[in-house]
């Protein structure tokens, strides 16, 4: 019942007609139906996507300028490439979870001479910071291999009733010689590296969209911890090391290694996270599907005011506990070293 409240307010606002001519939609490449038309007609796997979308519509609605901003919108969330559907996507729910959050939104105008960011952003206390939106997507292989399951399996099924599978190694964050998580974990730090959006005097924030990363193993938000474990196996969080971690600070690669029994030794991180590396970017927003959790750059050129801290506690699906903000004048970077303290010791074991 919940899930058609949220699938009627998408419907609403693209409309049946609209929605109609996305029926026999198949992406050329992964042959999967257009992302909206599927969250309009609430496809289960895309349960949690809806109704973070569906929030984010009837949020914008309730104001005359992000109507116009939204409506403005639909040709980008309405075209074939469902790559920069997604991204499209991931600028709206942002748009609307820091207007929920009560941050008075500005929205920039794009500018053929260069690169820009998507927002202004504007706490109770006047203190402006910058927003940038990334949202992660399957790299090409990824998505070439998907198509190919899916066109072998269409081939295969003409030979009569049966069940047929195929079976294709997904990663994410694309195909190296490196372990999985060594490969994430430079790509998160990397996320938007040249940071050309950021304007001068003002704190820079990148939000990462990875809910369409939800159905792998990458996407889970317990990777924001700085480690973890599940059934005696321990794991580095890829997104805490990516902008915490520095060189040398020992890997755990993933929870199929039994590092308490000695099969395998931890490897050093190959090279520093991104806030040692970068002065200019603020701060870092992961838009998990079920959560939102914020990583603060304590060696920011330019920091977000305490106020901004305070008000980023009112995002609806904020997580406080894997956040790390600078409530007190050096707190992130104690917690950074109490961590660093951990996975030493843990790396000893």
């Amino acid at each position: 019942m919940i899930l058609k409240c949220y699938t009627k307010i998408i419907q609403d606002f693209f409309g049946q007609e609209t929605l109609e001519t996305l029926r026999n939609f198949v992406d050329p490449q992964t042959r999967h139906s257009h992302i909206i038309y599927s969250m309009a007609v609430g496809a289960a796997s895309l349960e949690k996507q809806i109704e973070n979308f569906a929030m984010a519509i009837s949020t914008l609605l309730q104001d005359e300028s992000s109507t116009n901003w939204l409506e403005r919108m639909k040709p980008r969330l309405l075209q074939d490439n469902i790559n920069n559907v997604r991204a499209a996507i991931g600028e709206v729910v942002a748009y609307a979870e820091l207007l929920h959050a009560d941050f008075i939104v500005k929205p920039i105008a794009t500018s053929n001479n260069h690169p820009t960011p998507e927002y202004v952003v504007i706490d109770h206390n006047n203190n402006e910071f910058i927003v940038e939106v990334f949202s992660k997507q399957l790299c090409d292989e990824t998505t070439r291999r998907i198509g190919t399951s899916q066109d072998l399996l269409e081939q295969i099924s003409d030979r009569g009733p049966g069940v047929y599978f195929d079976v294709q190694e997904i990663s994410p964050y694309g195909y190296s010689n490196d372990s999985v998580t060594e490969d994430a974990i430079s790509k998160i730090c990397a996320i938007k590296g040249r940071e050309h959006q950021a304007l001068p005097g003002k704190p820079f924030i990148i939000w990462v969209d990875i809910q369409n990363s939800g159905d792998f193993f990458l996407g889970d938000q317990d990777y924001a911890n700085p480690i973890t474990s599940w059934k005696g196996t321990l794991a580095s969080g890829h997104y805490w090391y990516g902008m915490y971690g520095k060189k040398n600070l020992p890997v755990f690669n993933d929870y199929t290694i039994f590092y308490h029994q000695g099969e395998k030794k931890p490897y050093p991180m190959q090279h520093n996270g991104r806030f040692l590396l970068s002065k200019k970017i603020s701060g870092m927003f992961f838009r998990f599907e079920k959560s939102i959790v914020f990583f603060e750059n304590p060696n920011a050129e330019q920091k977000i005011s305490m106020f901004t801290r305070h008000q980023l506690t009112m995002f609806r699906d904020f997580d406080l506990g894997k956040s790390m903000i600078d409530f007190a004048d050096g707190l992130v970077k104690q917690k950074i070293e109490i961590a660093y303290a951990e996975i030493e010791a843990l790396a000893k074991k």
